[in-house]
């Protein structure tokens, strides 16, 4: 039986107000930081399918044409492409349009290791652009 190794995802502002946060569990005791965003984006996908609302940022974006084709009746599961959700958040991520903290340091690369240890925060803030500049 795989022991839950638990990650606590904070979705934080620029100032480090917390806007929501989750636990994480993943099933290994170390992870990449492309890990860590696949993981995340793939929980945000079930509960939106199961219309269960994100109250922090959202990692995936779906398009015009996935809710005209996911247009359902009650109770039908919504139907996303986790590979391709997966993949905008990471070029998301390598655009700096958010930046991840785990513990105190901020991670550059998506290939970063992570020992999950217990108590352990990922902070995930996203990057607002000025309006006019």
């Amino acid at each position: 039986m795989l022991t839950a190794n638990i990650l606590r995802i904070k979705d934080e502002t620029a100032m480090g107000q917390i806007m929501y946060e989750f636990d994480l569990p993943l099933n290994r005791p170390q992870v990449s930081v492309k890990d860590i965003i696949s993981e995340r984006v793939k929980l945000e996908i079930e509960n939106y399918s199961n219309e269960k609302p994100s109250q922090g940022h959202s990692l995936f974006k779906v398009s015009e044409m996935e809710k005209t084709l996911n247009q359902h009746e009650p109770k039908t599961p919504l139907i996303l492409d986790i590979k391709k959700q997966v993949a905008i958040a990471l070029r998301a991520f390598e655009g700096n349009e958010y930046f991840i903290i785990i513990g105190k340091a901020q991670v550059e690369s998506l290939e970063q290791r992570v020992d999950i240890k217990e108590n352990l925060s990922v902070s995930f803030m996203k990057l607002v652009p000025i309006v006019g500049g």
